[in-house]
């Protein structure tokens, strides 16, 4: 394995052309670059070669410093990469993390953040299957973290974990007939002044999702369609609604502040424990 340490400020890509490669940057270092590497896609500050064949892949990046990027501060494209972020890390782009390939591995113990404030603009993006994010840090964007259309994809936030959000905190946009996991220790908060139906601590896609709170959610959690199961021993401050599919609710000791709603043909179950549910369902079995 190639080990390289960056250190000082850098204002040009760093660009990983070989795989089996440790990539740290110092926690005295500063990288920033909007320029785009030729041949090489999008402008990454760092990145992998995505152009080759195959992609560079099984790669390590330990992220102790600042990396700044005007389109992506860090993408990477190879499987099984892994990308940790250290508690004097902190990476912010348009998208500050872009993980495209399969069984990717992230941890997060600094801060992400995603400086475009649109409708597709997430601090961190993952595109592939069997990947797991870890964050105990601190996420901020439009949407915090967006899995998009991946297989058995894990997410899980942290105790000291928490992620701000405009639009959706944790976005999992879960392909039908796949499944992925949620579980929330830590706070998600959706941020938006006007913070409505459109708006979502959490938000499913069409998918099998599980998600598990013992944290605090403030926002809405939409599970989408799919045969999705939510537990709930802490704190939702907004409605749930658990859309199509054969969905289970169960909140134990929980506290769900606004209404529990499922569409029509929803098959599933409901138990309350011991929770307090203001407003029960009235169209959820």
């Amino acid at each position: 394995m190639a080990n390289k340490t960056i250190k000082g400020f850098h204002d040009t890509n760093i660009v990983v052309k070989t795989s089996h490669t440790n990539l740290t940057v110092d926690e005295n270092a500063t990288l920033m670059s909007g320029k785009v590497d030729p041949g090489s896609g999008p402008g990454a500050t760092v990145m992998e070669d995505i152009t080759k064949t195959p992609i560079p892949s099984h790669n390590t990046f330990n992220i102790n410093g600042e990396i700044i990027g005007y389109e992506i501060g860090l993408m990477t494209g190879g499987v099984q990469d892994a990308i940790n972020i250290g508690k004097t890390g902190e990476i912010e782009g348009a998208v500050a993390v872009y993980a495209i390939g399969d069984k990717t591995h992230i941890e997060n113990q600094g801060h992400l953040v995603a400086t475009a404030f649109d409708s597709g603009a997430a601090a961190l993006v993952t595109a592939g299957n069997l990947s797991h994010v870890q964050n105990d840090g601190s996420i901020e964007g439009f949407i915090g973290i967006s899995t998009m259309s991946g297989d058995g994809v894990t997410v899980v936030n942290g105790d000291n974990g928490v992620i701000r959000a405009v639009l959706a905190a944790v976005s999992m946009q879960t392909n039908m007939g796949s499944a992925s996991t949620f579980i929330n220790h830590g706070t998600l908060l959706v941020t938006a002044t006007n913070a409505g139906t459109d708006t979502f601590a959490f938000a499913g896609g069409s998918g099998n999702e599980t998600v598990t709170n013992d944290g605090t959610m403030t926002g809405n959690v939409g599970l989408g369609a799919g045969d999705d199961k939510l537990t709930n021993s802490s704190m939702i401050d907004g409605f749930v609604d658990l859309g199509d599919g054969a969905n289970v609710l169960k909140n134990h000791g929980g506290t769900i502040c606004g209404p529990i709603l499922g569409s029509c043909g929803t098959e599933g179950s409901f138990t309350a424990g011991l929770g307090l549910i203001p407003e029960l369902p009235v169209d959820v079995l």
